[in-house]
């Protein structure tokens, strides 16, 4: 072939009766094939083209695909947003989305109008988070006062619209009212005026009627199909824009995720593998570098991620290999097709592998921030790497890469998954102990219950006893005092039954009522 091409080209290809785009991941030219992500046209989604997507923007897809060197056509110039409003002359293709597992990543953020921005639009950009607005909306905003970006909160004054652009717009709209004037005027003219001659009246309503129609056609196109003759000139302070996503970096807080002990363990980084390893994994991870080159500023700190990604699970391969020159039976099967794989598609396994790891994580914890790091998602970056780096976590490394521990699912495990064998081991032994201190203090706590419930049934016991005990006294006391009363009572009847035999004996029939009567008066007083 008389053109070459390298790693990262945008290139045109043959496919089917039209053609395709992608971008060369690997290839080899001597046997005509190569290795491609495609970038799909807005037509080509399975809802087809929204009134959002512009007339030359295309979208990532996630599957590698294969393909012939001699079927290319030409390279393509593809860019973010950002790049593609700065252009004074649109040229290429743009690209704002991913269309990865039948979803649009990252989710597209709308206009103070409510409106998702299209590219081929007259567009502002945010200073800070590089959010799109259309200009139109942003003037009118400006107007009731200061104004500040929806998703970073940055302000926005008017010094980030360019003059051209403010004069186009104002040009636009006297234009638009003075071709509404003209129309109201023309409209009067023909309803007010009579014409006698009717051959004139034809010819001058025919020839206001083209001069209307011309009117109508341009304001329909300055409305709806606006061309591209004014560009947007992004004014931002690159410089600062990096130092604020650095300090995300030094200043995220990594209390809750317990990385400082991490931190603090002094080790020489990758020595499980010999120098020559290091070598070729830096090399490696230079050649990714390279093929990621046109990207944003923001990308670029999810790059850095990603070649860290790279590197640990490079490390787990050698690993991996060098165990089974040691060993061939130590590694099973799976492992073993992916180490003996050739470098370039070895290469591009531990690619796709750390781009899925960075971007399922940015997916969970960073995707509704398109401009900035989020905290959590720098914490949780930061805590996969640092334990897949740890020197003695081979097993999670290995997990990641025969992909028991897949990639969706590393920003979500538990910390405490993510420890080497011997970490876990003393948390479970400390696990251990806790469980026995926790044992211990509650035998001891049933202890002392048992036995305060055992000295209160004994003082209960014995208050009772007591109490039974001046109870049967009590008893007794009645007791005795009714046996007093009884006998009492018993002597005193006997007493006067005898005086009673002994009066009837001795008196005379006189004395004896009397006595008798006296008695009987006696008995009814008691």
């Amino acid at each position: 072939m008389s053109k070459r091409y390298t790693f990262s080209d945008f290139v045109k290809f043959h496919k089917g009766k039209g053609f395709g785009i992608c971008k060369i991941e690997n290839f080899n030219q001597e046997e005509d094939w190569f290795e491609y992500f495609e970038y799909i046209l807005a037509e080509d989604l399975p809802k087809g083209k929204q009134p959002h997507h512009g007339q030359y923007e295309v979208f990532k897809t996630e599957q590698l695909k294969k393909g012939k060197m001699s079927d290319i056509i030409e390279k393509v110039q593809i860019t973010k947003l950002p790049e593609y409003v700065q252009m004074k002359q649109k040229k290429g293709y743009v690209m704002r989305q991913m269309y990865v597992q039948r979803e649009f990543m990252p989710i597209l953020k709308s206009c103070f109008c409510g409106q998702y921005v299209n590219p081929d639009q007259v567009l502002v950009l945010c200073s800070q988070c590089e959010k799109a607005f259309h200009a139109e909306c942003l003037i009118k905003k400006l107007d009731y006062g200061i104004v500040n970006c929806d998703t970073c909160r940055e302000q926005i004054s008017n010094n980030v619209i360019p003059e051209h652009i403010k004069k186009n717009l104002q040009s636009k709209n006297s234009n638009l009212i003075d071709q509404k004037q003209y129309l109201n005027k023309m409209n009067e003219q023909k309803n007010n005026i009579q014409i006698e001659d009717d051959g004139e009246e034809e010819i001058e309503l025919n020839v206001g009627r083209i001069d209307l129609d011309k009117m109508v056609k341009k304001i329909k196109t300055k409305d709806e199909y606006m061309p591209n003759t004014i560009h947007v000139i992004q004014q931002s302070n690159i410089g600062n824009e990096n130092s604020k996503i650095n300090s995300i970096y030094k200043e995220a807080p990594i209390a809750k995720i317990n990385t400082n002990e991490l931190l603090k363990q002094p080790s020489q980084p990758y020595s499980n593998i010999s120098t020559a390893s290091i070598q070729k994994m830096k090399a490696w991870v230079e050649k990714y570098r390279q093929m990621e080159q046109n990207i944003s500023n923001f990308e670029k700190k999810r790059q850095e991620v990603r070649e860290k990604f790279f590197c640990v699970i490079f490390y787990g391969v050698q690993e991996l290999k060098d165990m089974w020159q040691k060993d061939q039976n130590s590694i099973n099967q799976q492992e073993k097709e992916i180490i003996t794989l050739s470098d370039s598609i070895l290469f591009q396994y531990i690619k796709n592998l750390a781009l899925d790891i960075e971007v399922f994580t940015h997916i969970k914890f960073n995707v509704q921030h398109k401009g900035r790091l989020e905290t959590h998602y720098v914490d949780r970056c930061k805590l996969i790497y640092l334990h897949m780096k740890d020197d003695k976590n081979f097993e999670l490394r290995r997990k990641v890469i025969s992909k028991e521990f897949k990639a969706q699912d590393l920003c979500t495990r538990d910390e405490r998954e993510l420890y080497n064998p011997e970490k876990r081991k003393q948390t479970q032994e400390i696990a251990m102990r806790v469980i026995e201190l926790n044992q211990k203090d509650q035998d001891d706590k049933e202890k002392i219950t048992k036995d305060m419930e055992e000295v209160s049934f004994k003082e209960y016991k014995s208050i009772n006893e007591e109490v039974q005990i001046s109870q049967i006294i009590n008893d007794g006391h009645s007791q005795k005092n009714q046996n007093k009363d009884k006998l009492m009572g018993y002597s005193v009847e006997k007493s006067l039954s005898r005086f009673k035999r002994r009066i009837e004996d001795e008196l005379i029939e006189t004395e004896r009522l009397q006595i008798l009567a006296s008695i009987e008066q006696y008995h009814q007083m008691r």
